[in-house]
């Protein structure tokens, strides 16, 4: 199964009672110091919250949210600021019967940060749960912000798997029925959705997305994206962005694509999108844009991705814009893909083994090439937290970028998926092979002279910066 096969590494924080840092090392830059340390119990979780602790370390074991008899079956509601830290090896399990872990939850709108680390949260199951504790009925996410809260859910280096849920595994939505804006932003990093079956959507939320070095696997969504959803029609949120980077996307199936964005403004960089499906007629299975988005799309691989009605990988809905460079298309069949009154603006470097001139308008651009040509090797643990598909010896991709391309791109385009520093030849794709080095000539494609170190986006000095997993 593909879950067997992914490279991210879910850290392990130090030291019960002790000051512990978010990826297991002591470090005060980055660090807890635990107001209290509990069993798994949801009883003592509960305690310690009404007891006004705000960072609560959780020791090893299995906390059974279903069949404890506090509030069986029902979340924890917070309304203030939380943070979970797990100690070891932490199960949250739903049992398949729990209907949620923790949500923020506040009518007044006020601001709270949840903030989950190291834990696995898994089998918890909600379809349209109704209970006397919200005073309405309503549906609500695994984790998350319900009902006017505003703030940030924070995901550090936790699994959620197999959960079953009406609106999202984890989520920032209103679910009081009112239209405002009191939504919060979600922000993960180094994380894993494997498994989860839900309605709306694995991580849905009106306000600002941010996704960093973590892997989504075999999600599957009714009504909407099966991976990353941004709804962001709201007006009040015409300032939320989406940024995405250093993920794997894997086998996800949704009604529409594998991740959506609705916001003005969403990054989408080094990341690598295999195998995905979308069930719609519109929207790509890998990215769609909605109107009046301005999506940037660097350095991504697709591979192999798929849609009932032969709409490949990316799609842009009517008035919104797509800037891209340097992409890798290994697509089934058909063309790159735009939608209605969408425009593509191709800046070099993209590849793709179909027809794509429609949309590869730059002469630095590659259609039609083969399979051969490209050389893509199957993906791999090629190092970094995520899945990569490197490129082989010999292809069209490597060293295809020039830097100069990269100068209307707003964002950090000295590294690839892995965090490894991209050499000063730019290799199209997620993967980079840090090539630094040109023959005879001494200058780079740009022209740009070659010193004694490496030359990244823009003739900017790059200084190598290398994560591996163990």
């Amino acid at each position: 199964m593909a879950s067997r096969r992914l490279a991210t590494k879910v850290g392990v924080v130090a030291g019960v009672g002790a000051v512990v840092s978010a990826f297991g090392v002591v470090t005060p830059a980055q660090a807890y110091t635990c107001d209290v340390t509990i069993d798994p119990v949801k009883a003592d979780l509960v305690t310690a919250i009404d007891d006004g602790n705000t960072v609560i370390c959780i020791n090893e074991g299995t906390m059974n949210m279903a069949l404890e008899a506090l509030d069986q079956n029902v979340p924890i509601l917070i309304d203030s600021d939380l943070t979970l830290v797990g100690l070891g090896d932490v199960i949250i399990e739903g049992d398949d019967d729990a209907s949620g872990f923790i949500l923020g939850w506040n009518d007044g709108g006020a601001d709270i940060n949840l903030t989950i680390d190291n834990l696995t949260v898994q089998h918890f199951h909600d379809w349209n749960y109704s209970g006397t504790t919200y005073g309405v009925s309503t549906s609500i996410p695994v984790v998350g912000f319900a009902q006017d809260t505003t703030g940030t859910v924070t995901i550090l280096n936790s699994r959620f798997l197999s959960n079953t849920t009406y609106v999202s595994v984890v989520g920032a939505v209103d679910e009081g029925g009112s239209v405002s804006d009191a939504y919060g932003e979600i922000v993960i990093d180094n994380s894993v959705f494997d498994g989860n079956y839900t309605n709306w959507g694995t991580v849905w939320g009106y306000s600002d997305i941010t996704v960093t070095d973590s892997s989504f696997v075999d999600n599957f969504a009714d009504n909407t994206s099966s991976a990353v959803t941004q709804w962001s029609s709201v007006s009040t949120f015409d300032g939320s962005s989406g940024y995405l980077s250093g993920n794997y996307f894997g086998d996800n199936n949704g009604s529409e694509s594998t991740v959506y964005f609705d916001s003005p403004a969403a990054t989408i960089i080094n990341n690598t999108f295999e195998n995905n499906y979308s069930d719609s007629d519109w929207a790509g299975p890998a990215v769609a844009t909605a109107q009046n988005s301005s999506v940037s799309l660097a350095f991504n691989t697709f591979i192999n991705n798929d849609s009932s009605f032969d709409v490949p990988n990316v799609s842009v809905d009517s008035t919104a814009s797509l800037d891209i460079v340097g992409n890798v298309f290994s697509v089934r069949d058909g063309e790159f893909a735009t939608y209605s009154e969408g425009v593509v603006n191709d800046h070099g470097g993209n590849v793709s083994t179909a027809d794509d001139s429609v949309n590869f308008t730059n002469s630095n651009s590659l259609n039609s090439v083969t399979a051969e040509e490209l050389a893509l090797e199957t993906t791999a643990d090629n190092g970094g937290p995520t899945l990569t598909a490197a490129l082989g010896d010999g292809s069209v991709a490597l060293n295809l970028v020039n830097s100069a391309d990269l100068a209307d791109f707003d964002a950090d385009l000295t590294v690839d998926q892995r965090g490894d520093t991209r050499g000063a030849l730019l290799d199209a794709g997620a993967w980079d092979d840090g090539q630094g080095e040109l023959a005879a000539t001494g200058v780079d494609a740009t022209g740009i002279a070659l010193t004694g170190g490496l030359i990244g986006a823009a003739g900017v000095a790059l200084v190598t910066r290398r994560r591996r997993n163990a």
